[in-house]
């Protein structure tokens, strides 16, 4: 019974989502990237029926903004990316599916972030169609949940972001974690699960003992 509950607690835990922070890999200016830094993040859901969501959100209230998106997927986790949607329709508006311009993460190798992107519409300023200060956008992709979610614990799917809007005027690219490492300051969710994993096993062989 206890390897089964913690077996379940392990399941639930793995579908209630996991939260993901960014790193500077630009530092044209040390306060713009502080400001990235402290205010971008990515969620990673399991929206069902083989779809994955990831929600950027800008948690304010520094002025920026989440511009081009990109994913460097080396193992192929990811299928194909569907759709967006955001809860802040005011000021957000990301049609540009699979079409950013520059095709890859400014700041990184050119072979980098190339194999799938989004960008704002050009509408109005892709910098104020991008992810602002409290505003958020989802982007749904096919694929296994677990999998998307073990790939870039190891690193090998790998975040980028290029952040624009800041009062400098400047902009930076952020991304999850270097390759072959976890996200910089966050937790492992695979690892935070094997330790749970490991906790249940050791109760189990302790009330055989008993």
């Amino acid at each position: 019974i206890t390897s089964f509950l913690a077996t379940a607690a392990i399941a639930s835990t793995a579908l209630a989502g996991a939260t993901y922070g960014f790193t500077g890999i630009t530092n044209n200016n040390a306060g713009d990237t502080a400001i990235g830094e402290a205010q971008f993040s990515v969620m990673v859901n399991d929206a069902g029926a083989g779809s994955v969501e990831f929600l950027f959100a800008n948690s304010g209230p520094q002025a920026s903004s989440m511009v081009q998106l990109y994913w460097d997927d080396a193992t192929s986790v990811l299928s194909s990316l569907d759709s967006w949607s955001t809860t802040t329709p005011g000021g957000v508006d990301y049609t540009g599916l699979n079409a950013a311009n520059p095709g890859h993460l400014p700041g990184a190798p050119p072979t980098d972030f190339t194999d799938f992107n989004v960008q704002p519409k050009n509408q109005g300023g892709k910098v104020n169609n991008g992810v602002g200060p409290n505003e958020d956008v989802s982007i749904f992709f096919t694929g296994t949940y677990l999998s998307i979610i073990e790939a870039l614990d190891n690193g090998e799917l790998v975040i980028g972001v290029h952040g624009q809007g800041f009062r400098s005027g400047g902009s930076e690219s952020f991304v999850t974690g270097p390759k072959g490492t976890p996200p910089t300051g966050i937790p492992s969710p695979t690892a935070a699960l094997a330790g749970m994993g490991l906790m249940g096993l050791l109760v189990s062989r302790r009330r055989r003992r008993d």
